[in-house]
This record gives structure tokens, C-alpha cells and sequence, in this order.
């Protein structure tokens, strides 16, 4: 995503209560921000060759770590700075049936 897009992107941002894929989540970063996602675990992922772009995606192993720069995860920080667009990677089938049965539950 461009800046302009990320910028609407986080214009219209709800909170994320979507599953990670198998390789964690997907997140719309500007560049000056690119530190602090990498200081998170954050990893770049370039655009396939010949292809335009790329992203950052923070992986499955740090989201609920707290990365001792205030309270709450990784994951709700990310949140909280409207960084979330979706799930990275596969999603686990299983994962996948037990959140929406959960959604369900609880009228979301």
C-alpha cells in the first residue's frame, strides 16, 4: 500500500478481531514507522519480481509478546495504531471454525 492508501485504510480502521494466518498478519506501515514495526519483529515482505510493492507482516510468535514499551501485546498495539488489514499466510481451518463459532456466541 501507498501512503495515500494507508492513510483512508486507517481513515475507516475497525478494530481487528480477525485470526492470524499462518505466518501472522498483514499491516499497513508508512515508512517512518517502518522502525518501529521492526523493533516489534516485524518483517518486510517484498513485492514478487517484476511486481510493484511489497508489505510488513509481524509473525505469529510475537503478537501476544509484550514488547516492554508499554502495556498490552504487540498485537494491541498494532491494533491500536489502525495497522491491522488481515490475516498473513494460510489460515488453519480449525482456527478459522472455533473464531467465527466464538463471533456467533457472542452475537459479533
Amino acid at each position: 500500500m501507498k501512503s495515500r492508501e494507508i492513510n483512508k485504510f486507517r481513515s475507516n480502521y475497525k478494530p481487528y478481531r480477525g485470526i492470524a494466518g499462518d505466518d501472522g498478519l498483514h499491516l499497513a506501515v508508512l515508512f517512518d514507522e517502518k522502525d518501529d514495526i521492526k523493533s516489534k519483529g516485524g518483517k518486510w515482505n517484498p513485492a514478487p519480481e517484476g511486481e510493484e510493492g511489497g508489505h510488513w507482516s509481524m509473525p505469529n510468535a510475537r503478537l501476544d509478546d509484550n514488547d516492554g514499551q508499554g502495556p498490552g501485546t504487540i498485537r494491541q498495539w498494532l491494533d491500536g495504531h489502525a495497522m491491522i488489514v488481515g490475516p498473513q499466510g494460510p489460515l488453519n481451518t480449525e482456527l478459522a471454525r472455533s473464531h467465527v463459532e466464538a463471533l456467533n456466541r457472542t452475537g459479533m
